[in-house]
């Protein structure tokens, strides 16, 4: 457990100045007598590069001064006035800027000298902290010159004559212990390189942008992390309940009955649990030193239960019609948590340990309560790009809550899913501009609908295996090649190409050919035949196996039958017309979702909020029916849904690898496609 320093003789006033000198590199004098840092200037802020000596830096805050400092978290960090500085390329050509940290006694052994394990620091666009904090032991070293060597925090293109300011923060981690500080010195040098490069394209921005780091949850195992403090309220106000109204997945209608309030159809649940704080179980929660109510005591018990954590199960309002066309005969839960159900006499049990989804109550009155849904028990808010394999090579993917992946093209806005092993910028639509607005990316011109193009059915029949294809073969047949070829085009293939006509047509050199996996082959096949059930791959992946990737299997087809490209041959099929799909379900976990758990903060929810949508990834066929994974846009939840029903389509294309873009890639200064 991390040492707190509380008494104010334990903690010295930190004075921290920011100076830069720059000749090649920047020296910033640092020491620390227990967290007192000085970073002071001595000659002219020049930057002589190695290709290009007329580069210059300019520093645009000329002290920060910061007292009573001690270890803190990152958000403070954050919070701290940042030193400022500015770039400017005097060069004929593009130059890029790599900027370091040399840690003067990073090789010394001595304990007179704090570890640069002990500091966080952030180099981010001023006025953006877009890029992560990262503690600098830990960052890629380089050589510089003189057999030294620098940390590398982050890296710019410039063009000629162009300028780029950033802004640098440097704070104790607030793992570090009295022990670990105290009386230790710190000392070191920014160092600043710029070398000749070529015009950057949409690839090198995005690259130069983020800082390529590894997850902090497994994709496919768990949802993006997100803690308490970043996660919106929600009010719940149950006068609201309406049970005669019908299921509607356009208009988002879940209605969890949560305190075993008797509704109609809804399914009563009467016991609710509460403890002022948690315990991580695995992925998990476990109440600590719960509390269990009766139905009886909610009416005098709302008001009590503001600043607990609470547990009860989500429902759906259940619709016997509806579930006419559903794979099976249950309510649609949103959790799944184990060990809660119907007791014989109508009441629930209350499940208090390996919970997979909690709520804090912030607010309470005798009809409502303003709760948030924490289904992450890691402390931190991911916002982060990492890498995996992809059927190229090597894929470059935004998961959590990003703030920087927004793309304006084709006067609609985007969000970058991932890069692709070849170079591709895959995106997904973020706000179809319906309204013709000059900035769609901003959040201003937010709605819960924005990123849907309308409803569709994924196909109108449902009564064959051969209705899980984005395109599919011949109906009643028992040989698989037959009955998944693609050969037939999907109702919602038809839709979206309907709408890629009416509006990407005119783009069509700048968009590109990549694999769409329609991933039909079947990890659990038990025949061909309308009265037995297949379980696809992706089903297993992200239920049994809780795993995901972004390579496609080879099923059939010389290995490329669910590999629909449009005239690429030697990757995948050539059975598709224009260049547009969907996202798969196995993309959605990399981006933060999960089966059956709830992620209210991760990237795809905004402007989506307002629906169900659908993804490219069959799920089951399951007593005559054929079901596909589709995404519940309010909560964040992965589940499958019969293909004959409505749901949202929400447009998924790919950049060709020579796009240029100017933009930092933010919802208000996004990258605008040339």
């Amino acid at each position: 457990m991390n040492q707190e320093v509380n008494s104010n003789n334990k903690r010295k006033n930190l004075k921290l100045y920011y100076g830069l000198l720059i000749t090649v590199i920047c020296i910033i004098g640092v020491s620390f007598a227990w967290f007192r840092l000085y970073l002071s200037q001595n000659e002219d802020n020049t930057l002589a590069s190695r290709t290009c000596f007329n580069t210059t830096l300019t520093e645009n805050t000329s002290k920060i001064e910061i007292t009573d400092a001690f270890p803190i978290s990152d958000e403070d960090g954050l919070k701290q006035t940042p030193f400022t500085f500015t770039l400017k390329n005097n060069c004929s050509s593009y130059v890029k800027a790599y900027i370091l940290i040399e840690s003067t006694y990073r090789a010394n052994s001595s304990t007179s000298y704090l570890s640069d394990n002990y500091l966080k620091v952030n180099v981010s666009p001023k006025n953006k902290n877009s890029n992560p904090s990262v503690i600098l032991g830990t960052q890629t070293l380089t050589d510089i010159e003189n057999s030294s060597k620098g940390y590398v925090l982050a890296t710019a293109y410039l063009g000629t004559n162009e300028e780029k300011s950033f802004d640098l923060r440097i704070w104790m981690d607030s793992a570090v212990t009295l022990d670990q500080g105290l009386n230790k010195r710190w000392a070191g040098k920014i160092v600043v390189i710029t070398d000749a490069s070529n015009k950057p394209t949409f690839v090198d921005t995005i690259l130069a942008d983020n800082k390529v780091t590894s997850p902090i949850t497994i994709p496919g195992s768990d949802v993006s992390a997100q803690k308490l403090e970043d996660i919106k309220e929600e009010t719940y106000v149950l006068e609201n309940i309406n049970t005669s109204e019908k299921y509607d997945a356009t208009k988002g209608n879940i209605y969890p009955n949560l305190l075993g309030i008797n509704s109609g159809s809804h399914i009563n649940r009467e016991k609710l649990s509460y403890a002022d704080s948690w315990t991580a179980n695995g992925d998990n929660f476990d109440l600590s030193d719960p509390v269990t109510i009766n139905s009886s005591d909610y009416d005098s018990n709302y008001s009590s239960l503001v600043g607990k954590f609470i547990y009860w199960q989500r429902i759906g309002h259940r619709d016997d019609d509806m579930y006419v066309d559903m794979a099976s005969e249950m309510s649609i839960k949103l959790n799944g948590i184990s060990g809660a159900g119907n007791n014989a006499d109508g009441s629930t049990s209350s499940t208090t340990t390996n919970l997979n989804e909690i709520f804090y109550v912030t607010k309470a009155g005798t009809k409502e309560i303003t709760y948030k849904t924490l289904t992450s028990n890691k402390s931190v808010t991911e916002s982060l790009f990492a890498s995996t394999e992809d059927d190229y090579g090597y894929s470059y993917y935004f998961r959590g809550n990003v703030k920087n992946n927004y793309v304006e093209f084709a006067n609609k806005c985007w969000r970058i899913v991932r890069i692709t092993g070849n170079n591709l910028v895959k995106l997904v639509l973020h706000n179809n501009n319906s309204n013709g607005v000059s900035n769609p990316c901003s959040e201003s011109n937010n709605d819960s609908t924005a990123a849907f193009i309308g409803t569709s059915a994924y196909n109108d029949s449902y009564n064959d295996e051969a209705y899980v294809g984005f395109m599919y073969g011949q109906t009643g047949s028992t040989d698989y090649g037959t009955t998944y070829a693609n050969t037939n085009k999907s109702t919602i293939l038809n839709t979206l190409e309907t709408w890629y006509k009416e509006n990407l047509a005119p783009y069509e050199s700048k968009l590109a050919d990549t694999i769409w996996c329609n991933d039909k082959s079947t990890g659990i096949q038990r025949g061909l035949a309308s009265d037995v059930t297949n379980y696809y791959e992706p089903n297993n992946r992200l239920e049994s196996s809780k795993t995901a990737t972004l390579k496609c299997p080879n099923d059939n087809n010389e290995g490329k039958l669910s590999k629909l490209t449009t005239s690429d041959t030697i990757n995948g099929n050539g059975n598709l017309t224009y260049k547009i799909g969907l996202l798969t379900a196995d993309e959605t976990a990399y981006a933060g979702l999960s089966v059956g758990k709830i992620n209210p903060l991760f990237y795809l929810t905004e402007n989506a909020s307002g629906g169900w949508w659908w993804t490219l990834s069959p799920h089951s066929y399951n007593l005559d029916i054929a079901n596909v994974y589709t995404v519940i846009g309010k909560t964040g939840t992965l589940v499958s849904r019969a293909v004959n029903l409505d749901m949202y389509v929400r447009p998924a294309i790919a950049l060709n690898t020579s796009i240029e873009v100017t933009g930092s890639g933010t919802s208000e200064d996004p990258y605008i496609v040339k």
